[in-house]
């Protein structure tokens, strides 16, 4: 039990390093090339734990910003099509 926790932890961490490697603008631009490619929910999980990482204001302004982007590109088609029902 130990062992799987201690390997979650350690998973966890280089996952969180791995991510502090990328710039704020390289996790941008693969958060838009995988909403390009619909994968919407994966570009929403980069964002966030990019989020939790990053410490810059500027970047979490940008960060902020892509997030909204994608949330908004998930909901206009949604809410479009149910509109268009009624």
């Amino acid at each position: 039990m130990k062992f799987f926790l201690s390997t979650g932890i350690i998973f966890f961490s280089l996952s969180a390093f791995s991510l502090m490697k990328e710039t704020y603008k390289e996790i941008i631009q693969k958060a838009h090339s995988l909403s390009l490619q619909q994968d919407r929910l994966q570009a929403i999980q980069i964002l966030t734990r990019a989020l939790g990482v990053e410490t810059s204001s500027r970047a979490t302004t940008e960060l902020q910003k892509t997030l909204d982007k994608v949330l908004m590109n998930m909901a206009v088609p949604y809410y479009g099509l149910h509109l268009m029902k009624l």
